[in-house]
């Protein structure tokens, strides 16, 4: 009989930091989901140029996603929110 022992081992998502950076009009934000806890990306772009001015799109998918092709393809949630509420997101996805 084999014993195996299971051990875990960091990945990037455990030492990596939460990370926000420009695409495009929009921004990303790469962390931890405040709520689950688990490694997530959001997308947040202006609705301004669609004549909702003061109006974003948020978009947030599980785990860390840096490749546009992988993003299309991830299932996202989304919703239209606020200056305010992107300025919270960012707030509790950076300094959690």
């Amino acid at each position: 009989m084999t014993r195996t022992i299971l051990t875990a081992v960091p990945t990037q998502h455990a030492t990596h930091r939460p990370s926000i950076q420009a695409i495009g009009p929009g921004l990303a934000l790469h962390g931890w989901d405040p709520i689950s806890g688990i490694p997530a990306t959001w997308h947040v772009t202006s609705l301004a140029d669609d004549g909702a001015s003061g109006s974003f799109l948020i978009e947030r998918a599980e785990g860390e996603i840096h490749s546009p092709a992988l993003w299309m393809q991830a299932r996202r949630d989304a919703k239209v929110a606020g200056e305010a509420e992107v300025l919270s997101l960012v707030r509790s996805v950076m300094f959690a």
